[in-house]
């Protein structure tokens, strides 16, 4: 069983900033998939609950050096 997040995200500037943010999401193995866009600046990411949590990928997004903040699950 899966479970889709959206994560507003703040501090992408250009298309290196996605690249780096959908490798960092990538690296997590509960991650199952990922689409980072700028506009809107958000993340949208369907993964296993029974690994991670959407705050857990929230720190991941923050530990990249952008800010993220659940914002629909």
């Amino acid at each position: 069983m899966t479970k889709t997040v959206r994560i507003a995200l703040e501090g992408l500037t250009c298309d290196g900033c996605v690249s780096s943010l959908t490798t960092a999401f990538m690296t997590n193995p509960a991650v199952e998939s990922v689409t980072v866009t700028r506009d809107p600046s958000q993340a949208t990411v369907t993964y296993n609950p029974a690994e991670t949590t959407a705050e857990a990928l929230c720190s991941l997004v923050d530990d990249a050096g952008f800010e993220g903040t659940v914002s629909e699950s």
